[in-house]
């Protein structure tokens, strides 16, 4: 059964969270601190861990951060009820799996728990996944506002993350074929014979 840890001061968030996890077959333990939620991870090794960013003792970055340099194949969903872009931009060069603003509807969590669980690393007699050589050139990426220069910055991330797919939503006409087409060699390629 896989092992799923929540960090979370919220108490209530915590057992309402504990709830629809065992409910899907998830073994669950919870913390409320900082300092508890990385003793708990220590001794139990759990696939996931629902990480809040505002603990009474800590600060949750360095919580994942924590995690990370000691048990960087344990996946990290941060939740949290006061979402800032800095922090997830952070969040995601420390390799978080998925970021959730609280309240989120419950419906999204098997979502995010597929993305956590499609992470997880290859068995060891596949071949690793071949990793890009670099960060890929953001073509036609242009415009000098934070949101855009935080975009650009978001999107090399990824690209030299490694990681195979990425699910790119928002309203028609915001770039959305832009930003895919920036991450790999491929889809650039793709975009060019389509609009030949």
């Amino acid at each position: 059964m896989r092992k799923i840890t929540i960090i979370d001061d919220n108490t209530s968030f915590a057992d309402t969270l504990s709830y629809e996890l065992t409910r899907r077959g998830y073994s669950v333990l919870s913390a409320h601190t900082g300092a508890t939620g990385l003793a708990l991870v220590a001794r139990e090794s759990p696939r996931l861990v629902f990480l809040d960013l505002h603990l009474p003792d800590m600060d949750g970055i360095e919580v994942l951060r924590r995690i990370k340099r000691s048990s960087p194949g344990i996946q990290v969903v941060i939740a949290t009820a006061y979402p800032q872009f800095s922090t997830a931009l952070a969040g995601i060069k420390s390799d978080v799996v998925d970021y959730l603003c609280k309240p989120f509807h419950f419906t999204e969590l098997d979502a995010v728990l597929d993305r956590a669980f499609a992470r997880e690393p290859e068995p060891a007699s596949l071949p690793a996944p071949p990793q890009p050589a670099g960060p890929m050139p953001l073509i036609e990426m242009i415009g000098p506002s934070a949101a855009s220069v935080a975009l650009r910055a978001l999107i090399r991330q990824l690209a030299a993350s490694g990681v195979r797919a990425v699910l790119v939503t928002g309203e028609s006409g915001t770039g959305k074929d832009l930003v895919a087409g920036c991450s790999t060699p491929r889809a650039r390629a793709g975009r060019a014979r389509s609009s030949r």
